[in-house]
């Protein structure tokens, strides 16, 4: 089974501290949050590490994040235009309306069917969690 590195974007590979307005409002702006991501830059100290890991090519490399399908296309371009080179790419589906973890852990249950996780980079901590309990080592980005 091929080895695989998992990778969230929001807060682990972008820095996404200047969008949280947009959310820490009421009501939730969610399609600003998203659609203004193409802004971010990425965390450098996750882009070393990345990159590093990357060139080994010991590992697939798995970016799973809780953005909606939708915004697929602005997702590319920001992982195209910051060179982040990945192998497979998974989103929340489109009408998913699950709580992020949820919707984590049944991508997560999927990927496993084809890769040995051996790694993950991920900044919310009910997702630390969740990789924990699969026996996956992670990094816990803050």
């Amino acid at each position: 089974m091929k080895q695989a590195i998992i990778f969230d974007i929001d807060g682990t590979l972008a820095d996404h501290k200047n969008r949280l307005k947009y959310i820490e409002q009421k009501p939730k702006k969610w399609d600003l949050f998203f659609s203004e991501s193409i802004h971010d830059k990425p965390l450098p100290h996750i882009k070393v590490i990345y990159d590093a890991l990357k060139k080994t090519g010991k590992y697939h490399i798995i970016i799973m994040t809780g953005r909606p399908n939708k915004y697929k296309e602005i997702t590319i371009e920001w992982l195209q235009k910051n060179e982040f080179d990945y192998d497979k790419l998974f989103m929340r589906p489109t009408n998913n309306f699950k709580k992020n973890i949820e919707m984590k852990e049944i991508l997560l249950q999927k990927i496993m069917q084809y890769y040995e996780v051996v790694f993950a980079f991920d900044d919310d901590e009910k997702v630390i969690e969740l990789y924990k309990k699969y026996n996956i080592k992670i990094l816990h980005v803050i």
